[in-house]
Parts: structure tokens; sequence; C-alpha cells
């Protein structure tokens, strides 16, 4: 079983004289019977399409769906699922063989199956080649409504290809927007327009027993967290601070994570938290001096997006993005990578 950008792939396995195909779409599962003969033709047109003979390979995939379409032992999804199957084969043919034009109808009849089956994948798939191929015949009718249509639905990649589609087509507010808006999502959730910061702060399940503790012998938990913050306990006085953020009460927050900070200097996400508090305070000269200190001590991936993240809120574009790029250096393989490239193309269309 397999999935290759959300498009079903057909694999063959049981006895000689009958196939088992599987299809898979996400978590969801078919497995229909067929002939000997109906596998061995699958693979023969498979065969012609390695070998670079298209319009074969398309003629011998659109038989097969022919043959499926009138099988009366097949149920309505399965005859769907099959079609959408071999219509991607087809589409494929049409692309590999620079056809763009055909292979841009065909991936319009995938979305078509795609929402018949409720499918995000195979739709996101379908719209990522009908935007591709747009671009490359450079027609954007039908296929920029397609995508203005699931403006709010759009992962990074698909939203950025949106804002690519309106640049050439010489709508250029429309793909600075559309940029924009892409970079703004990527900080965090918003309120009230504008970015909810993440806290540094005692993991939770440390958090639960430390507070369960205080409170066993104070009854009001601040007391009981300065009392111990007084002596030294580092993880106290973090508390302290995030009581302070979450209340939204940033000076007193401030000030509680500057006391963490001196009592762990060797911690660099404390200083990151600190600058992140300077730029919830509108403070971003301070934080961007808090940010040169601490970031070369910021060393993985997570860190590193953070780093970044708090220089794009200070309004530091350009350590924004060698921050991105020493992601990309030290850890390009890694989910946060994908993150940074993705970032760094943004801000390369908008000219920072």
């Amino acid at each position: 079983m397999k999935v290759i950008s959300g498009i079903m792939v057909l694999l063959f396995v049981g006895s000689a004289s009958a196939k088992t195909a599987v299809f898979s779409e996400g978590p969801k599962e078919l497995k229909v019977v067929i002939t000997e003969d109906m596998a061995k033709r699958e693979l023969e047109a498979d065969s012609l399409r390695k070998a670079g003979k298209f319009d074969e390979a398309v003629e011998a995939y659109r038989e097969l769906i022919e043959l499926y379409r009138d099988d009366p032992n097949l149920g309505p999804e399965v005859r769907l699922s099959l079609e959408l199957h071999y219509t991607s084969k087809i589409a494929s043919c049409y692309r590999e063989k620079g056809d763009y034009t055909r292979a841009l109808e065909q991936y319009k009849k995938i979305l078509v199956a795609g929402e018949q089956i409720g499918s995000r994948d195979v739709v996101l798939s379908a719209l990522l080649w009908m935007g591709k191929l747009a671009l490359s015949l450079g027609r954007y009718d039908g296929v920029l409504e397609e995508f203005e249509g699931r403006r709010d639905e759009l992962p990074g990649e698909l939203a950025l290809l949106l804002g690519d589609i309106y640049r050439r087509a010489g709508m250029v507010q429309q793909a600075r927007r559309v940029y924009l808006d892409i970079l703004q999502d990527r900080l965090g959730p918003r309120q009230d327009g504008k970015v909810v910061l993440g806290c540094y702060g005692v993991p939770p399940e440390q958090r639960e027993i430390l507070e369960k503790k205080v409170l066993e012998e104070t009854f009001d938990l601040e007391s009981g967290l300065r009392k111990l913050a007084e002596g030294g306990n580092f993880q106290a006085q973090l508390l302290l601070g995030e009581l302070a953020w979450e209340r939204g009460e940033y000076r007193k927050a401030l000030e509680e994570f500057q006391k963490a900070w001196e009592i762990s200097p060797q911690d660099p996400m404390l200083g990151l938290q600190v600058a992140r508090t300077f730029i919830e305070l509108e403070e971003d000269q301070k934080a961007l001096e808090v940010l040169s200190e601490v970031g070369p001590l910021l060393e993985s991936p997570g860190e590193l997006l953070e780093l970044a993240t708090a220089y794009q809120l200070a309004g530091a574009w350009q350590e924004t993005s060698q921050t991105l790029r020493r992601l990309t250096l030290k850890h390009p393989e890694s989910p946060e990578a994908k993150e940074a490239y993705l970032r760094l193309q943004i801000m390369e269309r908008l000219g920072r």
C-alpha cells in the first residue's frame, strides 16, 4: 500500500487467477478483486508510459476506465476511485509529454472527483499540479478561481503558489497580500489582529508537581513560589513569570523572567523568553539586544526557528533571513528546515 501526493496507487497481491487492487487514500482503504488480465493490462500501460510512449499509455488507461465503469460488480464509490486512479496516470502522461493543456484538463477532473469522495489530500494534490501547470502555460482563468475559493484552506505551499499566480497574472497587490498573510500565519495564532506569542516555561507535568507541593504548604500559590524562588529555586522563579504572562501582566512577567535568567544564565531559552516579553511590550530594540546575545547559543532546529520568529516580530528582517539560512544549513532534513525554506521563499518575493 502506498500514497503519493494524495493520489491512490494500485498494488497487486494474491493468486495467479485473481488480484486484489489496494487503494489507499489517507486513512481510507479500498480493496477490489480484479482479474489477472486486468492487472496485466495495467502493468502494460505502465510500461508504455515508462518507455515514453505516452499516447499509447493514455489510450490503455482510458480503456481500463471504460472497463471498470461498465462493471456491474463494482459499487459507485469503487468505480469513482478507480477512475480517479487512472485519470491521475493519464494526467502524468500528458505532463511528462509536455502537453500541459491536456494535463490541466485531467487535473481538473481529479479535483472534481476528489471533492465527490471527500478527499482533502486528492483535492490539494490536484490543485498543486493545476497551479504549476497554469504558471507553465501562462493561463490562469479557472485555476485562479479554484484557488481563491479555497483560500482559507490552503497549506503554505499552495498559498505561496496562489501568490505566484497573482504575481504572474500582473495582480501585484493581491500577490503581496497573500505573501504577507502566509508569513504572518507562520508566526502563530492571532488574537485581535496580534500574534499570540508562546511562553517558555516549566514543563506541564513538572509544573503540576510544583504547584501541588506549594499548595500543600500554603493556600497562596504565588507567595509559596516566591519563597522558593528567593531560596534559588529556578523552576519556582520561572513559574512566577509564566503566571504573570498568562494574566497579561507583561511588565511583571519581564521582571520574573529576568530573575530566572539570573539564576540560570546558561539557559539561552530564558534569554529568548526575555526577548519575547520585550517584543510583547513593544520594546523591539531591547529585544534585539537580548537576541544578539543568546542567538549564537541556540542550536536545535526548534530553537533556531523560534529565534527567527522573534527576529521577525522585532522587525529585524536581515537577522531573520540569516537565522533561517543557518537553520537550513545545520539541520537540512528537519521539519523546521522545510518551514525555514518556505519563509525564505516568501521573504525573497517580498524583497526582504
